[in-house]
């Protein structure tokens, strides 16, 4: 899914944000708090859930076989503010759906 650049509305999660060093280092030295989701946070997908409701959300691995339910998948975190995705699997780890073929 390609971003489109014509739509000039900035997720919330990134309103506001700056991209120098110095913008960086002096946001991680300042103290933030945060209200963690509780069970009534729904989260976009069936297999995510909000850590800190609409900034920071987890989950699997957003991909699908089906290329329609990929990019159905994939809108449904665009539209909650999703425009980054950072994968922790390891290069030579596979899902447990993929071992069981499904």
């Amino acid at each position: 899914m390609q971003h489109d650049e014509s739509n000039s509305e900035v997720p919330k999660a990134f309103a506001g944000a700056k991209s120098t060093r110095h913008s960086i280092e002096q946001h991680s030295t300042s103290a933030r708090m945060y209200k963690l989701a509780t069970a009534g946070d729904q989260p976009p997908t069936n297999r995510s859930y909000w850590v800190v409701p609409d900034q920071f959300l987890a989950g699997s691995y957003p991909g699908e076989l089906d290329e329609q339910a990929h990019e159905e998948h994939l809108q449904k975190l665009w539209r909650c503010g999703i425009c980054t995705i950072v994968n922790l699997m390891e290069p030579t780890a596979h899902s447990l759906s993929s071992i069981l073929g499904r």
